[in-house]
């Protein structure tokens, strides 16, 4: 599970069916209806909330509680950053390639 508006969700709810699990998405009921879409369409479910009045991340906390779900946190965390920064590398590489 997840708390995001845009890609992460998607690419939570894209991981999550290729091992075969669940993914629950806290989004804001403002999202982008195209995010929204294509996370659903990728096999989530999401929990829709008023970002005036809670954060996304205190659902989320309140889920995992419940469910014992794995957090897959949007930022801030070591293994996050280390998968950004090796998809940004991939593509630097590769387009360097592409311009010799």
């Amino acid at each position: 599970m997840t708390y995001s508006s845009g890609n992460h969700a998607q690419a939570v709810a894209i991981a999550a069916r290729h091992v075969g699990a669940r993914a629950t998405i806290v989004m804001p009921e403002d999202a982008p209806r195209s995010k929204m879409e294509a996370t659903r369409a990728r096999g989530a479910t999401i929990v829709a909330y008023t970002a005036s009045r809670i954060a996304g991340e205190e659902i989320a906390s309140r889920i995992l509680a419940e469910t014992g779900a794995t957090l897959c946190p949007p930022f801030d965390h070591p293994m996050i950053m280390a998968g950004q920064g090796t998809a940004a590398l991939s593509c630097w590489r590769k387009r360097a390639r592409s311009t010799l």
